[in-house]
């Protein structure tokens, strides 16, 4: 008996238009008009190959916003949900954000994108327009974490979120980490800040 491939999706945290346009090799809107199976062959293991189904997804491109000049390109994605694929529909609007697999040259995505249908994409399109009019401001996110120090002997504890913690940013302006730990200043103007978190009793680390 030889044991089956498992596979499983997990995406991390995804992060704002602003960042995932910066490191995309191609984003573009368009209809799909067709899906068609893709068999490939992966080798995660030497010696054993597996036989895999991708799909192939046709589209007609409507704006391309990076990397795209035709107006139409096939994008792949995997054929299991469990591995990450995107499950496009014919017919349906996208905005489609693609990496490029360095050895084929083809464009992929999948569901740790921003790709995502036209209807809920306005913050993307938002994004665009300021950008392409010289009207964008910057966002400030990030998440806070409590580490954990220990001794030789001590086991590993993992850090952990820290929810309402006050931060204070360079110009004054003041907000409380959510349950995550996580934290947005919107809409700053182009600038390098500082962030000071208020650290609570007991507790020492890092003031910015």
């Amino acid at each position: 008996m030889f044991p089956i491939l498992a596979k499983a999706c997990f995406c991390g945290g995804g992060g704002p238009a602003c960042q995932d346009f910066g490191k995309t090799f191609a984003v573009f809107s368009g209809k799909v008009e067709s899906i068609t199976d893709f068999p490939r062959e992966h080798s995660p293991i030497p010696g054993r190959k597996y036989n895999l189904v991708d799909k192939k997804v046709s589209f007609t491109v409507n704006k391309s916003f990076r990397g795209v000049s035709e107006n139409k390109i096939e994008i792949i994605t995997s054929g299991q949900s469990s591995s990450c694929g995107y499950r496009f529909e014919i017919s349906k609007e996208y905005l489609v954000y693609a990496s490029q697999n360095e050895e084929t040259g083809k464009l992929g995505t999948s569901i740790c994108s921003r790709t995502r249908p036209i209807e809920e994409a306005e913050e993307d399109f938002q994004y665009f327009r300021e950008i392409s009019t010289g009207t964008y401001k910057t966002n400030i996110y990030g998440q806070v974490f409590r580490v954990f120090t220990r001794r030789q002997d001590d086991p590993y504890r993992k850090p952990e979120p820290m929810p309402n913690i006050t931060l204070t940013l360079s110009n004054w302006e003041k907000l409380v980490t959510n349950e995550k730990g996580e934290y947005r200043f919107d809409k700053r103007l182009p600038h390098e800040y500082t962030i000071t978190p208020t650290i609570p009793n007991g507790l020492w680390g890092g003031n910015k």
